[in-house]
């Protein structure tokens, strides 16, 4: 039987700070993809989400949510986000809460798998692990194909 090693790092992360050390580190990466909850807003205050959305565009980066909120939210973005262009890197999906019930967000890019939740705590977490990341990005296509 071959042994095989996988390295894992796990970082936590606590308060409105730690939130946002969580984003910027996404902009690593050339694609994005979100299980998504709610507004970034809410949890980084409007100023820093914009100011995060805007790295996006600038650097050309893809990304995708699936969330359980209506697509009417999402289509007149300019209520939560002044970031011009965002319309060119972000794609938003629906999926009813029967099929997956999201109450925390979920982040995969590039080996790391992250999540962040607001309600309870300003908590969140980072895993940096090749497989795990690949296992979410797995997830996240299935589901994916299965919203509207």
């Amino acid at each position: 039987m071959t042994e095989i090693k996988e390295q894992f790092k796990v970082i936590h992360y606590q308060g409105t700070e730690g939130l946002k050390k969580i984003l910027w580190n996404e902009l690593k990466a050339k694609e994005i993809l979100v299980f998504g909850y709610e507004n970034t807003n809410q949890f980084v205050g409007k100023e820093f989400a914009d100011k995060f959305r805007e790295e996006i565009v600038k650097c050309k980066i893809i990304l995708k949510e699936i969330g359980n909120a209506p697509e009417y939210k999402h289509k007149d973005q300019s209520f939560y986000n002044s970031a011009f262009g965002w319309e060119k890197v972000y794609q938003y999906k629906q999926i009813p809460e029967s099929i997956l019930k999201i109450r925390h967000q979920f982040i995969i890019y590039n080996s790391t798998f992250a999540t962040i939740n607001w309600k309870d705590a300003k908590t969140g977490m980072e895993v940096i692990n090749k497989p795990l990341a690949d296992l979410q990005r797995q997830n996240f296509w299935h589901y994916w194909k299965l919203a509207k």
